[in-house]
């Protein structure tokens, strides 16, 4: 499985840039969120790629659709039909929910946005044991545009990969995602986590941390530092701490 997943450009290990609080959430309630694309930080999450319609290729759609998802769409004009056909496929993605990850632990811009400027840490998991819990999981596509993506051309393939596609943009946050039927706060087998890499501030938040990994036994990964080069504008994670 792990080699079929590599050959899909997703590695051994992923991992999740997270706030304190979130990795306390993490820890304690053993639980990831999973988020509508909509409720991303991106306005662009989740949209379908319309250039142009017309009755023809609204008609063709509808042809393949069960009569009483057929029967909603039953405005007259042609734009209010539009309409309707796209609010009611994005609401279907965002029955979804989706929890981000990436391909790299040392990513200035990523410990900056996500870890509250390293108050926080990045979790390190193992991708084949994350896939036993959530099977679907896809690295993002990143590009200029998403028009292969258009819904009259192909509503299935427009479902399935819009929640996978963002702006070269966010290329440099290298992001695999995995998918949830579920929304919000879904179990998490523990054992997925190979390492918590503290951030750079991490000592102002550490005794809590230490008191959430002394009370549970169950909590077996790793522990390291970031720290930063004397001489460029790179970060590491070969300060192993060993609580354990």
């Amino acid at each position: 499985m792990l080699n079929c997943i590599m050959k899909q450009g997703i590695p051994k290990y992923i991992y999740k840039y997270v706030s304190f609080d979130y990795l306390c959430n993490i820890l304690q309630n053993k639980t990831l969120n999973f988020k509508k694309p909509k409720d991303f930080n991106d306005p662009f999450e989740g949209k379908f790629y319309v250039k142009s319609f017309s009755q023809t290729q609204i008609d063709e759609l509808k042809k393949n659709l069960p009569n009483h998802i057929k029967a909603l769409f039953n405005q007259e004009s042609v734009i209010s039909q539009h309409i309707q056909i796209v609010d009611f496929f994005e609401a279907i993605i965002n029955l979804n929910g989706y929890c981000c990850f990436s391909k790299n632990f040392d990513n200035l811009l990523m410990w900056a946005h996500y870890t509250r400027s390293h108050n926080g840490a990045c979790l390190k998991f193992d991708t084949e044991k994350l896939i036993k819990s959530f099977p679907i999981i896809k690295a993002v596509t990143y590009s200029d545009n998403y028009e292969d993506l258009d819904i009259y051309s192909d509503l299935n393939k427009s479902i399935e990969d819009i929640p996978f596609r963002k702006s070269k943009h966010w290329k440099y946050e290298e992001e695999v995602r995995i998918k949830s039927t579920t929304v919000g706060d879904v179990p998490l087998d523990i054992e997925c986590i190979e390492e918590v890499i503290l951030g750079l501030h991490f000592r102002n938040t550490v005794k809590t941390f230490e008191k959430i990994i002394y009370n549970d036994k169950t909590l077996k990964f790793k522990v390291s530092a970031i720290h930063a080069s004397s001489f460029d504008y790179t970060i590491n994670n070969n300060y192993k701490i060993i609580y354990k």
